[in-house]
């Protein structure tokens, strides 16, 4: 059992990256990997450590497939010393700033009290919404991190701002860039409609991308056989994880999700060997 698809205190997770290591091998994994949004930090924060396990460093970014259609992608087996990492994660994190401080103003004006300096504290890298939820759960504005995105944080609530997000073949050609292999995560948050899927996945496989996220917690165990069978049909490689984020969501466990995930060994050396290809 593998896991490819997981966060650090580097995102939005609250285990440090070696504590990840050791919980996954704690676990069981047989392989993990890292993937923190829009940055690589956590990864290199590894480079002294021996991994007790197979690992794969990797990287979450956003992208916006058409107007109204956003996804998530994973680059995994990625080299994050190249320079394009570090001039990626510079833009992303200025632009989330961008975002950050657009949102503390519409939680003040609604009357929820605090400074984007204190979510800024919370943060050992990327900044991102979660550390402005929680700095608002430690305010006393809101019983949970749940209960202040339903109330004022997500789409279509009085505090959502809009993310910046790279057109989709420029994700794509991005995580080809440092090396890896491109991989769509759970589509089924995004979507219900499998005709659509299918048209999606075809029309991505041909921009380059490489694999698709067939089992996370979020896609009941139907639809990760059926997406199993249409990455095969299409020719793109199955992946899955748990898209584990420690406390901050509780719930989902490495390598089990919410308890039913079993994402086998043969996934990590089909993509292994993939990214190897690519690297000629």
């Amino acid at each position: 059992m593998i896991d490819l698809h997981t966060h650090s205190t580097y995102s939005d997770g609250t285990f440090p990256p070696a504590d990840l290591l050791r919980a996954a091998a704690e676990a069981g994994l047989e392989a993990v990997a890292l993937t923190d949004h829009d940055t690589v930090r956590g990864v290199l924060a590894l480079g002294g450590v021996e991994p007790p396990l197979p690992f794969v460093p990797g990287i979450e970014m956003s992208i916006q497939y058409r107007e109204d259609l956003r996804f998530h992608m994973l680059g995994l087996f990625i080299d994050p010393s190249r320079p394009e990492a570090m001039e990626f994660e510079r833009f992303n994190q200025e632009k989330r700033h961008e975002r950050n401080r657009l949102i503390v103003e519409r939680l003040n004006a609604l009357g929820y009290a605090m400074d984007y300096e204190e979510a800024m504290q919370r943060a050992r890298g990327i900044v991102g919404r979660m550390h402005i939820a929680l700095t608002l759960v430690d305010k006393g504005h809101f019983s949970s991190v749940g209960a202040v995105f339903a109330a004022v944080m997500n789409h279509g609530k009085p505090a959502y701002v809009a993310r910046f997000r790279h057109p989709a073949p420029q994700g794509i050609a991005f995580i080809h860039s440092l090396g890896g292999v491109a991989v769509l995560a759970h589509i089924g948050k995004e979507l219900t409609d499998r005709d659509e899927m299918r048209a999606i996945l075809t029309d991505l496989k041909e921009e380059g991308l490489d694999g698709v996220e067939t089992r996370h917690p979020d896609h009941a165990p139907e639809l990760r056989e059926w997406l199993d069978g249409l990455a095969g049909e299409l020719g793109l490689a199955a992946s899955g994880g748990s898209d584990f984020h420690g406390g901050n969501k509780p719930s989902v466990a490495l390598g089990r999700g919410r308890g039913d995930l079993d994402v086998p060994f043969e996934v990590y050396s089909r993509l292994k060997t993939l990214a190897e290809k690519r690297r000629g």
